[in-house]
């Protein structure tokens, strides 16, 4: 058997997301996740799967290890928020949105 490269695994990964294929997502992301743990946009992306499939709880932990490694990146609090809203953590959910609102503000002159 064939050992995909990275770039065809995530690819792979990505067209199943889209179509709606969520275990097989996780399945080709999590053997990256592992092997590239500092890579924020991977993290994130299985976080998001596994948001998506219910898993609240990993995907809060995924995404706050993308946030220690990118935390200018607005979008990765805004996600965290999202998630922690739906895991029932609101008061948590609010404070990522300020990390949010704080990381997108342009700095100061």
């Amino acid at each position: 058997m064939a050992t995909l490269t990275l770039e065809a695994t995530l690819r792979l990964a990505r067209t199943a997301q889209q179509a709606g294929d969520l275990p097989r997502a996780q399945r080709l992301l999590e053997p990256l996740v592992a092997a590239l743990p500092k890579d924020a946009m991977l993290g994130a992306m299985l976080a998001s799967n596994v948001f998506r499939q219910g898993d609240h709880r990993r995907a809060a932990t995924l995404f706050t290890r993308a946030i220690a490694l990118t935390p200018n990146q607005a979008e990765l609090h805004v996600n965290l928020a999202v998630v922690l809203v739906h895991a029932g953590r609101r008061g948590e959910a609010g404070d990522a949105l300020d990390r949010a609102v704080a990381s997108s503000k342009p700095p100061s002159s």
